[in-house]
């Protein structure tokens, strides 16, 4: 009778253990895509948007104020240096000329006339036919006479200068690339005129850098100007780099472009930057390496069984698009290329090796 309830109790906890809970399934693994290190040589370049401008180029106003009689360039048109490009009204500034040198010749009459008296009574002097008083007011009639030559011929130097300033001279040969009057407009001295380009001192293409270009660029570093319009390149040099960024974060740069004197200023253009610094290896992009300790970073190996590795990687140099590496991994190993921070040692995963939109959700 005992052996038949234990058999019964046996039964019994086999049925119950056999109605219990099913257990979950495992999930998923995660999806990732991978990359081979060798795919992903380092490039020596980094390119930026940039705009072409005469190395020349100027912005011209009057010295004077007044009103614009004559604008004799239009937009576009080229002038030769010295020509005179525009010209203010100036009958007034010649009235001024013309009275200050009449005031001068009077000037001049009236030394000749002293120097003559003045002579005249110094020599009667000792013979005493003259007074002392009477020579000493002829010679300083004479000293004033000499005074006022001076300051006239000054004042028609200054009235001659300002006639001239309601000219407007092209400094050198060029273009006008801005034209800002017209006649009979009122300017006032020192304001925008006309802005011109020199021709023959050749182009040059301001860009603005990342800070980690920024860090390698210096003056006469090789660069290359791209016209995506033509297609066309031309070989280039660094010819200023700001010491400071601009408010996007940006820092100022200016590449002169060799060969370029035929190029257009205001042209976009991109300048690829080479950077002598850059070693030889293999570029890790962002996304495929976590941070790591020092000048390290981790990266997700993955295996024959698709699990991950996470391994410890130096790091040669740090870019804007990612790290470059000399050792720790060879060229055909494979790594994961996007989200490695969100992974972990030893992870299962399905390894894609092709492009995803979204790999990872």
């Amino acid at each position: 009778m005992m052996v038949k309830l234990s058999l019964l109790h046996g039964l019994m906890l086999i049925f119950l253990v056999g109605c219990g809970s099913p257990t979950p399934p495992s999930p998923a693994p995660r999806i990732v895509q991978v990359m081979k290190v060798g795919s992903s040589t380092v490039k020596h370049t980094q390119s930026f948007p940039g705009r072409l401008r005469a190395v020349d180029r100027a912005e011209l106003s009057f010295e004077v104020s007044g009103v614009v009689q004559k604008v004799a360039v239009d937009l576009g048109d080229s002038f030769q240096a010295g020509q005179t490009l525009a010209e203010l009204d100036d009958a007034q500034a010649r009235a001024r000329v013309t009275a200050a040198a009449a005031a001068l010749e009077e000037a001049r009459a009236e030394l000749v006339n002293a120097k003559a008296d003045a002579k005249r009574f110094l020599e009667l002097k000792d013979s005493g036919a003259v007074s002392t008083s009477s020579v000493e007011t002829a010679v300083t009639r004479q000293d004033q006479a000499e005074q006022s030559v001076r300051r006239l011929a000054a004042e028609l130097i200054r009235e001659e200068e300002t006639l001239r300033d309601h000219a407007l001279i092209a400094p050198y040969a060029g273009t006008v690339s801005n034209r800002s009057v017209e006649p009979a407009s009122v300017v006032t001295a020192g304001e925008l005129v006309m802005e011109i380009s020199g021709e023959g001192a050749g182009v040059e293409a301001l860009v603005n850098i990342s800070e980690v270009a920024r860090r390698t660029a210096e003056v006469g570093q090789a660069a290359v100007v791209h016209l995506p319009a033509t297609g066309e390149s031309y070989p280039g040099t660094i010819s200023e780099v700001a010491g400071a960024a601009g408010n996007a974060g940006l820092v100022p740069a200016v590449v002169f472009v060799q060969d370029g004197s035929d190029l257009t200023p205001g042209t976009p253009v991109e300048v690829e930057l080479i950077d002598p610094e850059v070693p030889k290896g293999y570029l890790l992009p962002l996304g495929s390496y976590a941070a790591g300790p020092d000048n390290s970073v981790t990266v997700f190996q993955v295996q024959a069984d698709n699990s991950l590795q996470a391994k410890s990687v130096p790091v040669i140099k740090f870019t804007d698009a990612g790290v470059v590496i000399t050792s720790g991994l060879s060229p055909a190993d494979e790594i994961v290329a996007k989200g490695a921070s969100r992974l972990r040692d030893a992870e299962k995963v399905q390894p894609v090796r092709q492009e995803l939109k979204r790999y990872d959700e």
